[in-house]
């Protein structure tokens, strides 16, 4: 037999099996049965047990209802729903209150701020996909922001995909997710997508019409234009349903749907997206390093979010980019104009979201007075933006806006200034705003002033000289007399108790007081919750007057954010034009142009003409080395030993899948393959600092000469003296906080051991004691820790500590020493890796390098207190006789941008030598801003370097080069093809990407990094950069390059660009050629394409295409020749590369001599035979190798082929063939 409430709960999840089910029980919200499990698991918290009938317990698991969004977040996070359900209605006297759910949580769904990116829109997409037709609509229920669209034709799937890429929704609704599941490989947009399930009905079309006309009270939707579009409105209707079932709540935020056409827009499929790194970059997923990244200079959390949406969507309209391109200039022209309004701007909420709650009727004291506050601020803006309206058509526009005036004044009269964040708290309402309030809170201070009196009142008028007025929960107010002044009792005074020594009395007066005291608190609480929805209801009457300023001001923004950005980075404003003409003057590339610190960015003409449609761009090919396994390397998993990143066993040689972030040469890239090289000769180098770093002789790391000329050396030929780069600001952590210490948690208690509470989180606080043990503790003890410290804030700290973290009280038995005298939380501390060492083998434990920021500063906030002291010069010097430690801190303080010096000196009562490391100057300012002292006494040391100044770079020489032989690693990292190792900076598509990202920056209505640029409309953006293994999807490099360049192919207009950089290279040289060969000649060709084209290639073979082509040109990599040995300039230059560079890179990545000489000497014969006399070149001809012999039948085969009519695939297919007979 179950009890009421477990039948209630029963009912309610059966209702939701599919959410996880937040049951509201007093201050908890509790979760039962299954959902506890998940609960527990995900959100790190107690699974408990709960009786629900006789004998009978499920499991439990409760979060605090204040804490609630938190755990909701990880719920979510981690995919899975939330059914919250509240209580309702007043609580019976008898049995069980009502509980119903009020809302669902979902991905698409969420409203919660702390749960949201600000900068970023959280829609919820629904799909309807039929064979030759297909319907979308999204919405964003935080902003109101709703709209559909419907494509017809045989593209109708490529178009939904293109466009989920662009929306990037946090859920998808569908009737049948199986056309989505088929999409899901790993690495595309739509391998994390949330997908919701629905039945077909909500999507059918009268029920989806009948749906939305109930919504917005209209009997026809051709007013929003879905006259015609039967999959658009069922997409619409569909979606709209499910929100309903999901929010319980009004979606008065909704105010309008709009209907819209991609063809509106740039069309971008999802590999475009990736490759040129719109709005996250493909080395870190983030937006740092993005063209976002550095666009984005945007003020409000609305114009944030429309930037985004902008560069999701170019145009496709001049006249439209040209509107914003002269908002752009007068903001660019008026920098007073402009300072003023982005400084009003800081002031403006989030508009959108904050009326999107007040429509949703769960909008918090706070958030109206964030609209009233918004809209006080408005009327200067408006009159900021006055001067630069008079030059833009889209910026007169704006000073029309309605104030709403009558919606601050209201909030204003109707809510104090300084409110409470909840509405329960009390106080919310403005005095005077309602008689009926004041007067029941005028009423509850008389009576109170009455009753604060009534003591001294009454002794006056019975002389009883020690009667007192108490109160208690039982009786309420009372008079008290004791029995010796029983007789002066006034006759109105009612006996209610007896004590021993006193009587106590009530009187009728007493009790009507009491009465208005006791009640009055409800009686505001209702009466300002009633004020407060009515205030709400008025204001969001209003809702669609505000979202309209909301957007207004959001485009105030992004052209202010624009401007400024332009005027930082030196961009200029380009010519847009309906013609095939693309012509840029000394372009840059926005992001690398940013990041890249190291050396000056090399700017790039590009021109496309009617004549000109083809570049054929050819350069070098270079690679990378090795290093030994000990070498830290910093990745996003923390600082590690290059070894430890190994993925399994590997033979020697071998190259293996990999992923993970590491610090690049132009911030961070991606790792994509291990390699393990064996044993190998190396080289060590040391600086002066104390840098050290072993690598095989041809590894190679960035270095400053004499003359001040900085590239990449390789260690044999790096001598005493070179100044090597020192990575500083490097700023890549672990993200790792949860900890296991399994067998510290699995002791079981007995009577000779005590148990104590473990952290199951990595804290900083946890870590500060790591870091004093690890300085001034002793290790030794196998059922004891002891800290050594004369110091009384770090022996309190300690004792903090280990009392809030672990629940044991600290000892204190001798002086200066505090012991842990316990073998559990010894044994936990082994398990984190502090072993039972001595001070000569103390490290980093491993859980600290692969943790976040703040919790390694807190790790060397301990150390440092504990070990290290400040000089009366300001410097900070840390001693330590483990030489690990003192690397390990030497390499980990890189990370926080903080440069020190790494001495040995000779002990002095030992014979182990003690390390001294140092920060010293401007380095100290770091020091103290981005780590510090705890110890209040030494973080004084701070005011005596606050006048220094920092320095951004670092570079140092290099003191001791020594020779050996170790078991060397390395790594393969896409984009800049170097990783930052023990501080070093060790060993280019950006032509490609700088071009279409300046044409989709100008249609967006950005000025662009370049000196003049004339930009012919480009209607799509085509990129077949890089290839990614995809072997879980049953992908070869090779079948995705190719998938992704019959796309292109099939795709592409005349007025589009294409981005193709090495097609062909993920197969054998005489494939690849050939299929480079026939896609630039297709391009070339065929009437329907003809498009400009950029086509980066190592097969300098193709060159040969301008000869018998008369759109293609050949444009190069220029290269600076010194004797024997070449500098890559990274500029590009008309004309085909007239020799390859391969030997030149082969002797720079220290192929021996030998090898380069007969390289070289083949590579002379080769040349002269080709001069010979009589000779003649060929179509296709690589005279290193023969393809063809003359009288060979399969070159017959090829001659009768007609390869204009043949598609990608055939013509791969048919190259297959010609291979196997070729092969015999």
């Amino acid at each position: 037999m179950t009890t009421p409430m477990r039948r209630q709960y029963l009912r309610i999840k059966k209702e939701y099996p599919e959410a996880i089910v937040f049951f509201r029980l007093g201050d908890f919200y509790e979760t039962f049965d299954e959902d506890a499990k998940i609960v527990a698991q995900v959100c790190d918290i107690v699974l408990t047990s709960r009786p629900v009938g006789k004998k009978q317990r499920v499991p439990l698991a409760g979060v605090p209802y204040h804490a609630a969004e938190g755990y909701i977040a990880k719920l979510i996070q981690a995919g899975h729903k939330v059914a919250i359900v509240e209580q309702v209605g007043e609580v019976p006297a008898k049995g069980i209150v009502d509980r119903a759910v009020a809302r669902v949580v979902t991905p698409g769904t969420v409203v919660e701020p702390t749960l949201l990116d600000e900068r970023r829109n959280n829609y919820l997409a629904a799909i309807v996909v039929e064979e030759r037709r297909a319907g979308l609509a999204y919405a964003d229920i935080t902003t109101g922001e709703f709209a559909a669209t419907e494509w017809r034709g045989a593209e109708v799937h490529r178009r939904v995909l293109e466009e989920l890429a662009r929306l990037a929704p946090a859920e998808v609704v569908t009737a049948d997710p199986q056309f989505l599941e088929q999409q899901r490989l790993p690495g595309s947009l739509l391998e994390g997508l949330a997908v919701t399930e629905l039945e077909g009905w909500p999507f059918e079309l009268e029920t989806a019409r009948q749906t939305l006309r109930d919504h917005f009270a209209v009997a026809r939707l051709e007013g929003f234009g879905l006259g015609g579009r039967p999959l658009a409105t069922r997409a619409a209707g569909g979606l709209l349903h499910y929100l309903a079932e999901t929010q319980r709540t009004r979606l008065g935020q909704l105010t309008a749907l709009h209907t819209y056409s991609t063809e509106q827009f740039m069309a971008l499929d999802a590999a475009t997206r990736r490759n040129l790194e719109l709005t996250e970059s493909l080395r870190r997923g983030t937006v740092q390093g993005s063209l976002l990244g550095v666009l984005d200079a945007t003020v409000t959390s609305m114009g944030g979010r429309l930037l985004r949406r902008w560069i999701n969507q170019p145009l496709l309209d001049v006249e439209q980019i040209d509107r914003r391109l002269d908002a752009v200039q007068a903001f660019f022209d008026d920098t007073p104009a402009r300072t003023r309004l982005r400084a009003l701007l800081k002031k403006i909420a989030d508009l959108e979201r904050l009326t999107g709650r007040v429509a949703q009727r769960i909008a918090r004291p706070r958030d109206l007075l964030g609209i009233r506050h918004s809209l006080e601020t408005l009327p200067d803006i408006l009159e900021a933006v006055a001067a630069p309206a008079a030059q833009a058509k889209a910026l007169a526009e704006l000073t029309t806006l309605d104030r709403c005036r009558q919606v601050a004044e209201l909030i204003r009269q109707a809510l104090v200034d300084d409110p409470p964040a909840t509405l329960s708290a009390g106080g919310v309402i403005r005095p005077g705003f309602s008689a009926e309030l004041d007067n029941i809170a005028a009423a509850s201070r008389e009576a109170k002033a009455w009753v604060a009196n009534l003591e001294k009142t009454e002794r006056a008028r019975t002389g009883i000289k020690n009667l007192k007025v108490g109160y208690n929960k039982v009786f309420g107010y009372y008079l008290e007399v004791t029995k010796a002044n029983a007789d002066r009792v006034p006759p109105e005074y009612i006996r209610k108790q007896t004590l021993v020594n006193a009587e106590r009395y009530i009187t009728p007066e007493l009790k009507e007081y009491e009465s208005l005291i006791l009640n009055a608190q409800e009686r505001i609480a209702d009466l300002e919750g009633r004020i407060y929805s009515q205030v709400v209801e008025q204001v969001a009457a209003a809702a669609e007057r505000l979202l309209a300023v909301a957007r207004a001001l959001a485009r105030l923004d992004v052209y202010a954010a624009l401007a400024e950005t332009a005027l930082m980075h030196r961009y200029v404003r380009p010519a847009l034009s309906e013609d095939g003409e693309l012509h840029i003057i000394a372009g840059r590339h926005p992001v690398v142009e940013v990041t890249q610190r190291e050396e000056p960015f090399v700017p790039n003409d590009t021109h496309f003409s009617d004549e000109e449609r083809i570049l054929v761009i050819t350069g070098p090919n270079m690679s990378g080395k090795c290093v030994t396994g000990d070498t830290l390397v910093f990745t996003d998993a923390g600082l590690v030993p290059i070894a430890s990143l190994q993925p399994g066993p590997m033979d020697d040689d071998t190259f293996a899948p990999f992923a993970c972030q590491v610090k690049g040469l132009d911030g961070r890239d991606r790792a994509t393959h291990f390699y393990r090289g064996g044993r190998s000769r190396t080289v060590r180098i040391r600086t002066r600092l104390g840098y050290e770093i072993e690598g095989t002789p041809d590894h190679r790391l960035w270095v400053r000469s004499e003359s001040g000329q900085e590239g990449w050396k390789s260690l044999a030929d790096i001598e005493a003296g070179d100044y090597v780069a020192i990575e500083r600001e490097i700023d890549l952590w672990g993200q790792q906080e949860a900890i296991e210490t399994p067998q510290a948690a699995g002791l079981r208690r007995r009577k000779s051991l005590k148990l104590y509470s473990l952290p199951s989180r990595l804290s900083p606080d946890l870590a500060y004691v790591m870091g004093l043990l690890i300085g001034d503790g002793t290790l030794r003890e196998r059922n004891a820790l002891i800290l050594t410290s004369g110091d009384d804030f770090i022996s309190q700290e300690f004792s903090r500590i280990m009392r809030e973290l672990f629940g044991y009280q600290v000892r204190h038995t001798v002086k200066y020493r505090y012991s842990v005298s316990s073998r559990q939380i010894r044994l936990f501390f082994e398990e984190l890796g502090m072993g039972y060492v001595t001070s000569i083998d103390k490290s980093v434990p491993p859980p600290i390098l692969r943790a976040p920021k703040p919790v390694v500063a807190a790790f060397l906030q301990g150390l440092f207190d504990a070990d290290a002291h400040a000089s009366a010069r300001g410097n900070v010097c840390l001693s330590t006789s483990s030489a690990t430690l003192a690397r390990q801190v030497h390499t980990l303080l890189l990370n926080f941008g903080i440069v020190s010096s790494l001495q040995a000196k000779k002990g002095v009562r030992s014979a182990n030598p003690n390390y001294n490391l140092c920060i010293y100057g401007a380095e100290v300012l770091r020091f103290y801003r981005e780590i510090g002292f705890r110890l209040p006494r030494k973080q004084a040391g701070r005011e005596r370097v606050s006048s220094l100044a920092e320095q951004r770079y670092f570079y140092d020489p290099v003191t001791e080069i020594s020779e050996g032989q170790a078991e060397v690693f390395d790594l393969s990292v896409a984009g800049s093809h170097a990783f930052v190792a023990n501080g070093f900076v060790n060993h280019n598509s950006t032509y490609l990407r700088q071009v279409a990202l300046v044409v989709l920056m100008a249609q967006i209505g950005s000025f662009v990094p370049a000196d003049e640029a004339h930009i012919g409309l480009v209607d799509r953006i085509f990129t077949r950069i890089g290839a990614q293994d995809e072997i879980s999807a049953g992908q070869s490099t090779f079948m995705v390059e190719m998938v992704e360049t019959a796309n292109l192919l099939n795709h592409a207009t005349p007025r589009s660009l294409l981005v193709l950089d090495e097609v062909g290279r993920g197969t054998s040289t005489y494939d690849g050629i050939s299929i480079a060969w026939a896609v630039v000649e297709h391009i070339h060709n065929h009437p329907h394409l003809r498009c400009r084209t950029l086509f980066a290639t190592h097969y300098h073979e193709l060159t040969q295409l301008a000869d018998l082509l008369p759109r293609v040109r050949n444009y190069n990599v220029a290269v600076a020749e010194e004797k024997d040995r070449v500098v890559f300039l990274r500029h590009i230059v008309p004309g085909g590369a007239d020799r390859s560079y391969g030997i030149h890179v082969a002797q720079l990545a220290g192929l021996p001599r030998p090898v380069i000489r007969r390289a070289q000497e083949i590579l002379e014969e080769l040349e002269q035979e080709a001069r010979a006399p009589g000779s003649t070149r060929r179509t296709i001809e690589v005279r290193q190798l023969p393809l063809f012999r003359t009288s060979d039948p399969v070159l017959e085969e090829l001659r009768r082929l007609d390869v204009s009519a043949m598609s990608p695939l055939e013509a791969i297919t048919k190259l297959y063939e010609l291979q196997q007979k070729a092969a015999g």
